[in-house]
């Protein structure tokens, strides 16, 4: 069909029958200054040579905060690890090179295995019996879980940690706003900075989630918290970091129903918050319940190891009313990253990385612990690669005097917490040398005696 452009005739008719006078009558809402016109005379009547192109958007991009150009200890979901070469050279491969559904098996063998591999890897990481094909992203993991169990329980209430990343929660509420499913915030012990969830009737409940480490960074007890929910028979949740599973006990061994997380700590960059993926493991008991897809792997009529995708539970492919869930696609691209970093690191590579967060986060921890004004929160052995610590400044004014020295040391959490007043969220993965740790107390020390 052709592209038929209105006239001004018939723009003028359309806005006469919708009762207003002009376009810009449609969107009161916005504020007058974001509303006007723009200049666009600075831009140059005839096109620009490629190199000419190249340049002015290089300088462009200079006005970019880079992060290698800052000492940075910014976490919070989004963090800074090393990357092998070889991960963006399997990725950038024209075989690779896309995010696309495989619906075709028999010209798709190769992205469907990666995206197997990718599950098993997922899935023995977790210790969980299944894995799906990912999600988009840690947040929708988190919100898709809750719906799985309360179409699997049909108890119209869920209880959510605080601890939960703040950003998750928003996107649960946004999901669950319209089905009549209730949220129930589980509060955090102000000492210990752990979820309490012993204080309701389970029963009432689809499922319980909680984050470990939590957004302070505190590592909880999934055991226990499992124990805890399964008493009222309901599901139990944790959205976790995946890197701390090369040192920590796995949810699959602590009775876990669902484990979810972003995986972007896997292969992916910080790309100013996105994209990564999200990653989706359940019990086998779950199985048929799963959100987004499986690629399953099965034999032909010669007996030769085929991929396929299976038990499509998505709306495109069976009917609206028994899918799953909308998830229309994953994070295949990204996924593959996280593919191909596991397969490069291994198993002892993975540990090795892991313990090196947590050797370098406690190193920084220690340090600081000897500066006096400075206090961190919590018991020091419960964190992993993230920490809470609080000076006699406010938080905000003691990131802002930092990153004047060129340093991100972390996100202040008065925002989100107010109930910590100045404490600051910073995180320490394996990149950081000593000097660079060094230098994050040298800056704290010289702050702190002059105020």
């Amino acid at each position: 069909m052709d592209y038929i452009p209105i006239t001004e005739e018939d723009k003028i008719d359309m806005l006469k029958v919708i009762g207003v006078s002009e376009i810009n009558d449609l969107f009161p809402d916005i504020p007058p200054e974001l509303m006007k016109k723009v200049d666009y005379k600075h831009i140059p009547i005839h096109g620009l040579s490629e190199y000419n192109l190249i340049n002015e958007f290089e300088q462009m991009s200079m006005k970019n905060k880079q992060i290698n150009n800052f000492n940075s200890f910014l976490g919070g979901g989004i963090y800074n690890h090393f990357i092998p070469t070889a991960v963006d050279s399997i990725v950038s491969r024209p075989e690779f090179f896309t995010a696309y559904t495989p619906y075709q098996a028999e010209v798709s063998q190769g992205t469907l295995q990666a995206i197997f591999e990718f599950q098993t890897f997922i899935s023995e990481l977790t210790g969980m019996e299944i894995a799906n094909a990912s999600m988009y992203d840690g947040a929708t993991a988190a919100a898709e879980s809750l719906i799985l169990s309360w179409r699997v329980k049909k108890r119209k209430k869920v209880a959510v940690s605080k601890g939960l990343n703040p950003d998750y929660r928003k996107v649960i509420e946004t999901y669950l706003k319209n089905t009549g499913v209730e949220i129930i915030e589980l509060p955090l012990n102000q000492k210990t900075g752990r979820t309490i969830f012993n204080n309701i009737n389970w029963e009432e409940f689809s499922a319980g989630i909680i984050a470990s480490p939590n957004y302070l960074g505190i590592i909880e007890n999934l055991k226990d918290f499992s124990e805890t929910v399964h008493s009222g028979s309901a599901l139990s949740v944790v959205s976790i970091n995946p890197m701390s599973l090369g040192i920590l006990k796995t949810p699959g061994k602590a009775g876990v129903d669902l484990a979810i997380g972003n995986g972007q700590v896997f292969g992916n960059q910080m790309y100013l918050g996105g994209p990564a993926f999200g990653f989706f493991t359940s019990t086998k008991a779950l199985l048929r319940n799963l959100p987004g897809r499986l690629v399953g792997e099965t034999r032909d009529t010669d007996g030769k190891v085929g991929y396929v995708l299976t038990l499509q539970t998505r709306e495109q492919h069976i009917r609206r009313e028994r899918a799953t869930s909308n998830i229309c696609t994953n994070q295949a691209l990204n996924a593959l990253a996280g593919t191909v970093y596991l397969s490069l690191l291994g198993r002892s590579g993975l540990r090795e990385v892991s313990r090196l967060n947590a050797i370098k986060t406690h190193y920084l921890i220690d340090k600081l612990s000897e500066l006096q004004g400075v206090e961190i929160l919590f018991d020091k052995k419960y964190y992993f690669n993230e920490f809470t610590f609080s000076t006699q400044f406010d938080s905000t004014t003691l990131l802002k005097k930092m990153k004047q020295k060129k340093i991100y040391g972390g996100i202040s959490l008065s925002d989100n917490y107010p109930e910590y007043p100045g404490a600051i969220l910073t995180a320490v993965t394996e990149v950081k040398s000593k000097l660079e740790l060094d230098e994050f107390i040298t800056v704290i020390k010289e702050l702190l005696n002059s105020k």
